[in-house]
């Protein structure tokens, strides 16, 4: 083999996707293993190339006793001996493992990409390089292809993939372990060999020397290649369905920080593809902390669909999608409720109510004044929606004639309220009044109410309770206004 043909394909790789820049600071994670090792020898020789400073970062997951300790050795011995940055960790993955009920397998992998972001945080590193390679890949599209993934995940691994801040890249992502190894042997790069990669207990050992090997032998012997390629043409593809999905998420969503909301008619117009990866993208954008599978973005576009009234699903990473009146709302924190809060009505109150900060305004008038101020008629859930600016200020006039020296209270609704809007006879339940106006639930607890002892006085958006409206018999008038003093979001 020709070693000096593979690190330029190497360098070729880098280039082609930018994966590095100048002056930068690059984490290689290296466990010991062939791939590892073979990856920072070709990165410490490329290095100067890209004038790039290499930090190595390593990781010890306490799974194999004296032999992982031996690959800690082996890794920072390397490092010393070409005085490279060297850093290390301990972490219990079997404890990892049982806490959060996750597969070894699954717990090591989420417990090295935690630990290699702190590490890049720590030394300062945009970039962490990993050493998976064409063989990897080939496995991950067998092993998602059996699972049951979608263009998403059978596009396979990326060779450069955004992690908030940091970049992960792939620089031997089109590189097969048979020359990785030629290129240890002619080198002289030391390894350590994980005796765990032959356990056939591992769902990823199964693939790789069970499932492929069969495959090689009964279909093809260039089967690899054509798996590789195929996932590398479907990345593709699902890079632009995500990118258009993005465009139409830009286009139809209203982002209230940790809330977005769609409009259910044009998101529904969208081809399938489009529509469950602009709901992903959004989940994303909410900082789920687990990617949504096909079942639940199955359900969510079932929600849709459903009839009228309000339903919610329940998604992974704590995200809520509800139907609200024509309306998918995405929330990543449950409806908003803090404690219950009461304070006296004071010219200039300020209150957090999530996700607004709210302005009370007090002040008397005399009657000849009231006779010359009109109110822009609102309707409640225009109002506190995402399209009542025009609505703002809320207005009110209340008679204080009622009121015998008792104090006006501005508090949040309680289980059982009851009101007696202006116009209606008799009592009626707060709860059914939001809904029949409908308010969206997430923002039935956010909505203030303007109260004397037990009884509502004004519902701000909608109307003034009857008994303290003002008539020509009316002798002291006060006039009270919310206004938006800011967001939250």
């Amino acid at each position: 083999m020709d070693t000096f043909a593979l690190k330029e394909r190497v360098a070729s790789f880098i280039q082609e996707h930018r994966m590095l820049a100048p002056g930068q600071k690059l984490l290689v994670a290296v466990s010991g293993g062939p791939d590892s090792m073979v990856l920072l020898h070709l990165l410490r020789e490329l290095a100067p190339r890209f004038k790039v400073k290499l930090h190595v970062a390593h990781l010890h997951h306490g799974l194999r006793g004296k032999e992982a300790d031996r690959d800690l050795t082996h890794v920072r011995d390397y490092c010393k001996n070409f005085k490279i940055p060297f850093i290390s960790k301990r972490v219990d993955v079997r404890g990892i493992a049982r806490r959060k009920r996750l597969s070894l397998e699954t717990a090591a992998r989420m417990a090295r990409y935690e630990r290699l972001s702190h590490f890049a945080s720590r030394v300062g590193a945009t970039a962490i390089a990993v050493g998976h390679t064409a063989d990897d890949q080939v496995e991950t599209f067998l092993m998602r292809l059996l699972r049951g993934a979608g263009g998403r995940g059978l596009g396979g691994m990326q060779p450069v993939r955004r992690a908030g801040e940091l970049t992960i890249i792939r620089p031997m992502l089109r590189t097969w372990r048979s020359e990785i190894l030629s290129l240890a042997k002619v080198y002289r790069v030391g390894y350590r060999i994980d005796r765990s990669n032959r356990d056939i207990y591992f769902f990823r050992n199964r693939v790789r020397h069970r499932l492929i090997t069969h495959l090689q032998k009964e279909y093809s012997p260039q089967i690899k290649e054509i798996l590789r390629r195929s996932a590398e043409i479907l990345g593709h593809e699902h890079a632009f369905v995500h990118d258009e999905a993005a465009r139409h998420l830009r286009r139809l969503a209203k982002v209230r920080g940790a809330r977005i909301v769609l409009p259910l008619r044009r998101l529904l117009t969208l081809a399938p593809a489009l529509r469950a990866e602009l709901l992903r993208i959004a989940l994303g954008e909410l900082g789920a902390e687990v990617s949504p599978g096909y079942g639940d973005i199955d359900a969510v576009l079932d929600l849709c669909k459903g009839h009228r009234g309000a339903k919610q699903h329940h998604l992974p990473g704590g995200v809520t999608a509800s139907r609200e009146y024509g309306k998918l709302i995405l929330s990543a924190r449950a409806n908003t409720r803090a404690g219950d809060y009461e304070f006296p009505l004071e010219d200039g109150l300020e209150l957090r109510c999530p996700p607004f900060i709210l302005r009370f305004r007090f002040s008397t008038l005399a009657k000849a004044t009231l006779r010359r101020l009109r109110k822009k008629p609102v309707k409640l859930a225009e109002a506190w929606g995402e399209e009542g600016a025009q609505c703002w200020p809320l207005i009110e006039h209340i008679s204080l004639d009622r009121l015998k020296g008792e104090k006006i209270l501005v508090r949040n609704r309680r289980p059982g309220d009851r009101f007696t809007p202006f116009g209606m006879r008799g009592t009626k339940k707060l709860k059914r009044i939001m809904i029949d106006e409908k308010l969206p639930s997430p923002l039935r607890a956010v909505v203030p109410l303007i109260v004397c002892g037990d009884e509502i006085i004004w519902l701000p958006g909608y109307r003034i309770a009857d008994q303290y409206r003002v008539t020509p018999s009316t002798r002291r008038v006060a006039q009270v206004s919310v206004e938006k003093a800011g967001g939250m979001w």
